[in-house]
């Protein structure tokens, strides 16, 4: 631990713990045990590599830790497939639902009442990973950072908010879509960019859920619909495929080493081998 000022509760002079960007969890639900080397890929700059480093700093204090694990991170990371192809509660509890709202592409579901689901958590969940992309500049000892979030006005509201201080905002919403395919991404992607005209728009991805924040007056009416706080929760299938599209994207626009692209020959002999995905379309 080192000694310095919590950048949640702002309390001077306390034990800062070795705080995680994406919680420490992840990287050993992303790992590849059935490859060579199961470490997941790192994505900074313009490299690209398999590493083991995780994106850590002396940031939160213990008691900050705490709240962050109790009122969000602990029910998430349990909720979440473990390995791949493994159980995704989530996914489960939405089958057995009818869709409040249906459209082309885009199934709204209302969970009031849904033992499976603890939207409070999956909100605060969220807003956490935001909030930490926005008051700190993460990096792996390797040097690979993490492109910076910006929330505008709204980062100090944030913090209250995650304090239990206050409410979000009405121009802040957040989004959770649920993965439809049956085959579930075992992966992780740190918040990313993808602005809309009206408004600013952040999402990360962790195994099986797309969280995404909107931020601005401008926020669409229809966005305003999908908003978590209001017990909704996504099947969103070109949300799915622009993930794949994101990290097909990222893979290709970095500088591969040769160790890495053994890797990524080995994924896909494996994936050659495996069965199609099934359920609500294809995941490319």
């Amino acid at each position: 631990m080192q000694t310095g000022r919590c950048k949640l509760c702002k309390q001077e002079n306390q034990q800062l713990c070795d705080s995680h960007y994406l919680p420490k969890k992840v990287y050993g639900v992303t790992r590849a045990p059935q490859l060579t080397s199961p470490h997941p890929i790192a994505l900074g700059g313009a490299d690209m590599k398999q590493s083991s480093d995780q994106l850590r700093d002396y940031v939160l204090c213990r008691s900050c830790e705490d709240r962050i694990n109790k009122n969000g991170e602990r029910w998430v990371l349990a909720n979440i497939p473990q390995d791949y192809d493994a159980p995704f509660p989530l996914r489960t509890a939405l089958e057995a639902l009818r869709p409040a709202i249906v459209t082309k592409d885009v199934d709204l579901y209302d969970i009031t009442g849904v033992r499976a689901f603890d939207i409070d958590k999956l909100l605060y969940f969220a807003v956490s990973i935001f909030w930490r992309g926005a008051i700190h500049d993460w990096e792996t000892a390797d040097g690979l950072r993490c492109p910076p979030v910006e929330l505008c006005g709204y980062e100090e509201p944030i913090r209250k908010f995650l304090m239990g201080e206050q409410q979000l905002a009405n121009d802040v919403v957040v989004t959770v879509d649920i993965w439809y395919a049956k085959k579930v991404l075992q992966a992780a992607v740190t918040p990313q960019a993808s602005h809309l005209p009206e408004c600013q728009r952040y999402w990360f991805y962790v195994p099986g859920i797309i969280f995404s924040i909107y931020l601005g007056q401008g926020i669409p009416s229809g966005v305003r619909r999908r908003n978590a706080s209001n017990n909704v929760v996504c099947v969103d299938a070109p949300e799915v495929r622009s993930i794949w599209e994101v990290t097909k994207s990222m893979l290709e626009s970095q500088r591969v080493t040769p160790k890495t692209r053994l890797m990524l020959n080995e994924v896909a002999a494996i994936r050659k081998k495996a069965a199609p995905a099934e359920g609500r379309g294809e995941a490319p």
